[in-house]
């Protein structure tokens, strides 16, 4: 697309729903100013999305080209090898997976403070309806959850292809549950769930990647929270012996099935219940928490009974 043109397009564009707003906010002549206000951010916005998304097509467009390109000179050189060509193959779905991940997770990135910032900061959205700020709340809980399987996604590319790396070093466990267990306040206040944790005073430090095993935590208290019918109860409590730190997270919710509980920690994987299905989700989170764990030579397991709760818990060794 020349760029000329499609300056001049979405100058046009701009404009007339520039236009529009303004006779629009003519006919609310009592909030005229905050009318045309909300529209024109709107209408950026949308714009915005537009340029981001041509940008995205364009950049993964070039970027596969070149993969393809070159993969294509390294399959003539071992056309007759055709356990290479099948991994190379699958290394073409990989890296394109990993690419548009990778050129998602800017534009949605943006997205996402923006609303956090609308939602926030008390000059920008005074005088904005309690209507509004609902579907303000929606398109942040719609980014967050877009940006968590992005973040999966990759996650998932690193993995496979053996880049994961970790970054050990020593930490106190109850002060990372306390930390996760605040970021999930409020994710629980909503629906009334009652979280509770007493630290034990007597575990030893852990050696271990702190970001990977926070992100372990959070998936796991997630879960407990998203399953748990309202005014339900997680409980999380941490144990050692001589050889693990053991955190289990324990919940009153909907229980899984003992068939789903083999299956449980595999790739997309998600049981088949409805009341599984009511819950967003993409079958992610466990089982790349349980490549974490596996990667820090840890345990990691489930027992649950159907309508009678869970209990998640995950062992990290002493030494390592």
């Amino acid at each position: 697309m020349d760029n000329s043109f499609s300056i001049f397009k979405v100058a046009v564009v701009f404009a007339l729903f520039a236009i529009l707003g303004y006779f629009m906010a003519s006919f609310i002549t009592s909030s005229f100013t905050l009318v045309f206000f909300i529209w024109i951010v709107f209408t950026l916005i949308v714009l915005f999305l537009y340029l981001s998304f041509y940008e995205i097509l364009e950049s993964i467009n070039k970027k596969f080209k070149s993969i393809k390109s070159s993969q294509d000179k390294e399959d003539k050189i071992l056309k007759n090898d055709t356990n290479i060509s099948s991994n190379s193959a699958s290394l073409d779905t990989t890296d394109f997976v990993s690419i548009t991940a990778h050129e998602i997770k800017t534009p949605v990135s943006v997205i996402k403070g923006y609303t956090d910032l609308l939602l926030s900061d008390k000059d920008i959205s005074k005088g904005v309806s309690s209507e509004a700020k609902e579907y303000i709340k929606r398109i942040e809980s719609s980014s967050s959850q877009i940006f968590s399987l992005v973040e999966n996604l990759l996650n998932i590319t690193k993995i496979e292809n053996g880049q994961m790396s970790l970054n050990f070093e020593k930490f106190d466990i109850n002060d990372l549950i306390e930390e996760v267990l605040d970021n999930m306040e409020n994710e629980a206040s909503l629906k009334k769930i009652k979280i509770s944790f007493s630290a034990n005073k007597d575990l030893p430090q852990v050696i271990a990647d702190r970001m990977k095993i926070e992100e372990v935590l959070n998936n796991f208290l997630s879960n407990a929270i998203n399953y748990t019918p309202e005014k339900g109860e997680v409980n999380i409590s941490a144990i050692s012996d001589e050889k693990f730190v053991t955190v289990f997270v324990k919940d009153t919710g909907i229980g899984i099935s003992y068939n789903d509980q083999k299956k449980i920690f595999s790739k997309f994987y998600r049981g088949d219940a409805v009341n599984v299905k009511k819950v967003g989700g993409n079958g992610l989170g466990l089982y790349i928490s349980s490549k974490i764990i596996d990667m820090h030579k840890g345990k990691i397991s489930v027992e649950s009974e159907e309508n009678n709760g869970s209990t998640f818990s995950f062992s990290l060794p002493i030494n390592i």
